[in-house]
């Protein structure tokens, strides 16, 4: 989209500061998005590291580890590769920053610390999710100064009372920006909202957690590889003294570690399942996943050092358990970076299938029927307006109407969106359906994971191979409706 149409619609959002910012990540180009976006995911387990350093006493070196390296590569939120979403990881980067600084202050007090970290938080605010989050840190606050006798009970508030003061502002600036046109009443909280949020905050858990740890384990090549991989890895490093780097804090404080990290996950997923949005990993819905790595990390290696506590094992033998999950959850972030590209270059071949053809020149409402729904990414499916912009990708001109296939969308029902140039179809001239276009697998497979990489070598070392096989990769039908 161009800058005027993002800033529009986040206008209407009731964010024009978020307008501003994907405005300027989308004028630097995609690959240099792409690093800003990974170095700001990156600081935030440095971040994390620091602020776990200030808690030696309780976390240990290897702990701090795994903690760290579960929190970066935990297999959740992989849309940040998209713009409009990718966001996210710059007020994401603020939180952990402005957290770290507070680490940092309850060591050493610092005015000029403590209003840097004011201002690191209160910006972070802009991904309204944090508001909530943030009780994470107010829980904090009260675990590094938490008094000995009531009088000083009465005035920690008081001490603090900037912290505490801190989301409420935020949210009433928030206020004044009030959603309309299209996003009229979006993110409204109500009470029954707030209720029902409760309830499927659980199930955003499972889906986000333990549904994506199942995930891990589903691919028994990937299990066996990462089987042997963590064995080889620790025997080389058996010898190491990685007990002696694990604290023994007894069960009762490895316990409330755990139960941070609960709490945690329960407090990433809440502000999404209030609003009616449920965190899970299929589709774009894993964007409000965001928040869950910290539990997670927390939670998996916690309720493991319980584990191998309670049946007296080894702790040596914490580094082959805790070796294998990383390598399965690096193995499973880079099967869902394969599946954008399988759905990337599927895109490619529509586009490639309708140039070939008068008939979409010649109309301009069609009806998709998508038989290769296996191609997309995280078992998406297309929406209206991403087939309306292949079309103007294809066609130069935004001025065609896809309706899904099943979802009984009538031409009337979507025209009030036209005026919308997110929309892409700006310059449609409304008509009855007249093709229907069937979308079928090509010649090219693109199941397996291989003939996906394969692909993506081609298209940056191999440019004419790469030109003909993605026009196989699909094989679009037409046939024409009649609608006497």
């Amino acid at each position: 989209m161009d800058k005027e149409t993002i800033m529009e619609w986040h206008r209407m959002a009731g964010l024009p500061w978020i307008g501003i910012l994907i405005g300027f990540l989308s004028e630097i180009g995609l690959f240099y998005y792409h690093v800003v976006s990974l170095i700001a995911f990156f600081l935030t387990g440095i971040c994390l590291d620091v602020i776990l350093k200030h808690h030696s006493d309780i976390i240990g070196k290897y702990e701090r580890f795994f903690i760290v390296s579960i929190f970066l590569i935990f297999p959740v939120f992989t849309e940040r590769i998209l713009v409009i979403i990718g966001w996210y990881t710059i007020p994401y980067l603020l939180f952990f920053i402005g957290w770290m600084l507070l680490a940092a202050y309850f060591n050493k007090p610092s005015k000029w610390i403590r209003v840097f970290t004011l201002i690191l938080l209160f910006l972070s605010f802009s991904h309204n999710a944090f508001l909530f989050f943030y009780g994470l840190v107010l829980i904090y606050i009260l675990y590094r100064k938490f008094p000995g006798n009531l009088s000083e009970i009465i005035l920690l508030p008081v001490k603090y009372v900037d912290f505490i003061l801190l989301p409420i502002a935020a949210f009433a600036l928030q206020r004044k920006f009030q959603p309309y046109g299209l996003y009229e009443g979006y993110n409204d909280l109500t009470i029954s909202r707030l209720i029902n949020g409760i309830s499927a905050s659980f199930k955003a858990v499972k889906y986000s957690f333990y549904d994506v740890i199942g995930m891990s384990f589903n691919n028994v090549v990937v299990v066996v590889a990462a089987l042997c991989t963590s064995v080889l890895i620790f025997y080389i490093i058996r010898r190491k003294n990685i007990g002696g780097m694990i604290k023994s804090n007894g069960y009762k404080k490895d316990i409330y570690l755990l139960l941070f990290g609960l709490l945690a996950l329960y407090m990433a997923v809440y502000p999404y399942s209030a609003v009616g949005k449920l965190a899970e990993h299929t589709g774009w819905h894993g964007r409000w996943q965001l928040l869950v790595p910290l539990g997670a990390a927390f939670t998996i290696y916690y309720s493991m050092k319980l584990l191998f506590g309670f049946f007296r094992i080894n702790k040596q033998h914490l580094v082959l358990v805790h070796t294998i999950l990383i390598v399965l959850f690096v193995s499973l972030n880079l099967s869902f970076y394969i599946e954008y590209y399988r759905d990337y270059f599927k895109q490619q071949g529509f586009i490639h299938s309708i140039q070939e053809t008068d008939i979409v020149a010649q109309h301009s409402t069609f009806i998709i029927k998508d038989n290769t729904l296996s191609l997309n990414a995280k078992q998406r499916s297309y929406n209206f307006y991403e087939y309306n912009y292949l079309m103007e990708k294809a066609m130069g001109v935004p001025s065609r109407l896809n309706l899904i296939f099943g979802k009984n969308q009538e031409v009337g029902d979507l025209l009030k969106y036209s005026k919308y140039k997110n929309y892409h179809f700006n310059k449609y001239e409304p008509s009855e359906p007249e093709v229907l276009i069937e979308v079928n697998q090509g010649d090219h497979n693109l199941e397996g994971d291989f003939a996906v990489l394969q692909l993506l070598f081609n298209q940056y070392f191999n440019q004419s191979l790469y030109d003909s096989r993605i026009k196989e990769v699909i094989n679009i039908q037409y046939s024409y409706i009649n609608n006497e």
